[in-house]
């Protein structure tokens, strides 16, 4: 199952080269038996201008790292049954690995997809690892074919591990990283690959975790496949149910209409603004989340034009909180300023059409000098906000 209410599913496979128009069709097959969350594959062998070559239907979120010419490659791959949302990229150039950081609802994810050069392989993946250091927290999944066991027990033949691996499992160490299958499954003597000329099996393909992550850790398996010469690793986290009664700007709190629209801590500092603005009207009126969301004024508020002026500004923040529907953000003032001009702009031509031009600037005109001593030149000119009563 690839998503339910309450795990993902991730795999991570070498597929030993995708220039076969064959090979993908099998390699998309695969996936949707397989029905995964994230899939992660190494050395496609594509190049930079190959990019468009790996598609699979359902899967729109492909995150790509290739190199110039058709050796190494990765890729990520993310169902679209999943609500994925991408934060911040890393490709290496050669197409050795490919870092993606986001969220799945609202839980964030960093995954991180190597493959390791034949030659080298735990110096390289020591060196990945120390520049992308300030990328890798406890949120962190490493997945990938590392060329490399990580133990005794990652050979059949039980040969010792040399410095370059225990230079490697230290730095993993040093950072909270932990090999999960291994932890998972202590005495485990499952690979992932057979070499013919040795006769020899081995795991050096890994997923590796923060330690944070380990009780989120449902099942990992070793999966054979006809695609490759190396087996699946399977990996399956429980993830944070969706809690429909959550603000939607992901904050945390219980989303009562008044908390999502009022007191969420990332929607007050726009509804500060909007007061100070009013203070600069000299509208003096109770900061009340009634008066915005309801239109209930003070029964002793009886200025006609202040509150129309007020309205307005109100309607114009309602819709700058709306815009940001679901964003865990705050709603920028510029926007709100913008929408306010977008509304008065309506209202100006309005007005000049039905000949209601005093109205409107007893509505308008101190709002419009307060507006524009807020914004500096450039702002005005890039948002296109201008004078119309003053001229």
């Amino acid at each position: 199952m690839a998503v339910s209410n309450s795990h993902i599913t991730i795999l991570t496979l070498n597929v030993n080269g995708l220039n076969a128009a064959i090979k993908r069709h099998r390699l998309a097959n695969w996936i949707k038996i397989q029905n995964p969350s994230v899939c992660c594959i190494q050395e496609t062998h594509l190049t930079c201008k190959d990019t468009q070559r790996l598609k699979i239907k359902g899967w729109r979120k492909i995150y790509q790292a290739n190199a110039e010419q058709k050796k190494a490659g990765v890729a990520i791959l993310i169902s679209d049954k999943i609500d994925f949302k991408a934060t911040k990229i890393k490709r290496d150039k050669e197409g050795h690995y490919i870092l993606v950081k986001g969220s799945i609802r609202q839980e964030e994810l960093t995954i991180l997809n190597i493959y390791g050069p034949n030659a080298g392989a735990p110096r390289y993946i020591r060196q990945v690892l120390n520049d992308l250091q300030r990328d890798l927290d406890s949120h962190t999944i490493i997945v990938g074919d590392f060329n490399t066991p990580l133990s005794i027990l990652d050979r059949s033949t039980r040969q010792k591990i040399n410095k370059d691996i225990q230079g490697l499992n230290s730095d993993l160490e040093q950072a909270n990283l932990i090999d999960i299958y291994r932890t998972l499954h202590p005495k485990s003597t499952e690979y992932t690959f057979f070499s013919a000329p040795h006769h020899t099996y081995s795991k050096i393909d890994h997923i590796i975790g923060s330690k944070a992550l380990l009780n989120k850790c449902k099942t990992t398996e070793i999966i054979t496949n006809s695609l490759s010469d190396h087996s699946t690793i399977k990996l399956e986290l429980r993830i944070q149910k969706p809690n429909q009664n959550r603000c939607w700007r992901g904050c945390g709190e219980k989303g009562t209409l008044l908390h999502c629209w009022w007191e969420c801590k990332l929607v007050q500092p726009l509804w500060k603004i909007v007061w100070r603005f009013l203070k600069a009207l000299e509208i003096e009126i109770s900061f009340d989340p009634a008066i915005p969301l309801l239109g209930i004024y003070p029964k002793d508020y009886k200025s006609f034009y202040y509150k129309d002026t007020c309205t307005r500004m109100l309607i114009a923040a309602l819709f700058t909180i709306a815009k940001t529907w679901n964003q865990p953000k705050c709603p920028l003032i510029i926007d709100w300023i913008g929408k306010m001009w977008h509304i008065y702009t309506m209202e100006y031509y309005a007005a000049i059409r039905n000949d209601e031009f005093v109205s409107f600037v007893g509505t308008w005109m101190n709002l419009e000098n307060v507006i524009l001593s807020k914004l500096t030149q450039e702002q005005k000119m890039k948002h296109h906000i201008f004078s119309l009563i003053g001229g």
